[in-house]
């Protein structure tokens, strides 16, 4: 997680990868789309903005980051890709590999 998080995984001074991999959080963070999200063609790499920064404001990790929030009615459709720049397609993919 991130410096907004008040969950802490684990020191990996004290701790193995493997047992700070295995953090019931991690798994739940990493499970959770906020709704509006459902369907949308970069679910899975976006996952909703910042989850903590959405749990923070909202205290859910199912909300969407506060800044999606706002402008969510300004948005384009998203449930099929768009063209995109050549630098967003490369951090979408970065992305999807890391997830």
């Amino acid at each position: 997680s991130c410096n907004l998080s008040s969950e802490r995984l684990g020191n990996i001074l004290e701790l193995d990868w493997p047992q700070i991999h295995a953090q019931p959080y991690l798994h739940s963070f990493k499970s959770k789309l906020p709704e509006h999200c459902v369907g949308c063609a970069y679910a899975h790499s976006c996952q909703g903005g910042c989850k903590e920064s959405g749990f923070a404001t909202y205290g859910e990790l199912t909300a969407l980051e506060p800044f999606v929030r706002m402008n969510r009615d300004d948005a384009r459709d998203v449930s099929t890709p768009q063209k995109s720049s050549p630098q967003l397609s490369k951090l979408i993919q970065i992305g999807d590999r890391h997830s």
